[in-house]
């Protein structure tokens, strides 16, 4: 089973889109992940200005993707994912929200980033929106699934009742960013686990 969900009606607003690329892409970025990225610590987004490395909270490794890096294959990934993102966030507006309701997505992505999740790996429950980050929609691209654990989970509000959506290769998943859908990554307990974050604002 992909999904667990509990009583609670979180997965209303959370969106699943399988082979998100074409499978050739997919083996692309997998190869460009794996081999050719340097990786650094993943920080936590500080409540003011300043962001901070606490691996008790928050252990991962981390490549932004940049538009003005000095790599082609860098900035090319970038606009192909800027597009991309912005077309589903425009699909999740018209499938998912009221339909009289306007967009509020701009088409706008925050930050484009790799994460590489290694055994022992995780992140304790935390909210994608805030005052420095002003985010409305998150979205997580998996581009493997070949790892155990790692599991994406959505908690309720109250953190009583959880929604379990498990890893899948090529699988694109957004959710509101807002206080609504704390979440957490549980620990990867073997191989590596390969994500392509973005947050439309």
């Amino acid at each position: 089973m992909e999904i667990k969900e509990t009583k609670t009606k979180l997965l209303n607003y959370v969106y699943l889109k399988d082979n998100f690329l074409p499978e050739s892409g997919n083996k692309a970025l997998l190869k460009i992940a794996k081999n050719f990225i340097e990786y650094e610590d993943a920080t936590i987004v500080g409540r003011r200005t300043t962001d901070y490395i606490k691996k008790n909270i928050r252990s991962t490794k981390i490549k932004f993707i940049k538009p003005t890096s000095e790599k082609m294959t860098e900035v090319f990934w970038y606009n192909y994912f800027k597009v991309c993102f912005a077309r589903m966030a425009l699909v999740y507006a018209n499938e998912v929200q009221v339909k009289k309701t306007p967009s509020p997505f701009d088409g706008r992505i925050q930050d484009l980033a790799i994460l590489k999740y290694s055994v022992g790996d995780f992140y304790t429950v935390h909210i994608d929106h805030g005052s420095s980050t002003p985010r409305s929609l998150s979205l997580v691209y998996f581009l493997n699934d070949n790892f155990e654990g790692g599991e994406l989970v959505f908690l309720s509000p109250d953190q009583k009742q959880e929604c379990i959506v498990y890893p899948k290769k090529n699988r694109l998943i957004m959710w509101p960013s807002n206080f609504l859908y704390p979440h957490t990554i549980k620990k990867v307990t073997k191989g590596e686990r390969y994500t392509i974050v973005s947050w439309i604002i």
